[in-house]
């Protein structure tokens, strides 16, 4: 994206285009490639460690304190990861087979990047909907 969008008005086509994009442009090199060019652009990510949530601000809050760094997507749902598999070994799952079928019941878990629910053989949860506004990546406001 940072390579090909700057050319759009080079070659004389010029807003509005409404770029769309993935988790991989939620980068401050992102911003830096686009400068403008990024304004307005719509992505998503399965987690915005600048979220207003509470608990996402919790927990990016006590990430930094530990770790000195700001918490990824990764960092995000390896926590929620652990934090299912934690709560089904709690509750008395033991074995492969019994921590298996309590994955498979896993419903509207509450997790950092969302409710998570397993469904047919994969987890699904909301993703985050960001925008660049003012040269900065932020939410979008949903009803």
């Amino acid at each position: 994206a940072g390579q090909f969008i700057p050319t759009f008005p080079y070659l004389g086509i010029e807003k509005p285009i409404q770029y769309i994009g993935t988790a991989a442009w939620n980068t401050p090199e992102f911003l830096d490639r686009l400068g403008p060019h990024a304004e307005g652009a719509i992505l998503v990510d399965a987690f915005f460690p600048q979220s207003r949530n509470p608990q996402i601000h919790t927990f990016t809050s006590t990430f930094q304190k530990v770790f000195h760094t700001t918490p990824t997507s990764l960092e995000a749902l390896a926590y929620d990861a652990a934090s299912i598999v934690k709560e089904i070994v709690q509750s008395g799952s033991y074995s492969r087979l019994d921590v298996y079928e309590a994955l498979q019941k896993t419903h509207h878990f509450p997790g950092i990047t969302g409710p998570i629910t397993f469904q047919k053989d994969h987890f699904t949860r909301p993703l985050q909907i960001l925008t660049v506004r003012h040269g900065k990546i932020v939410e979008v406001e949903t009803p």
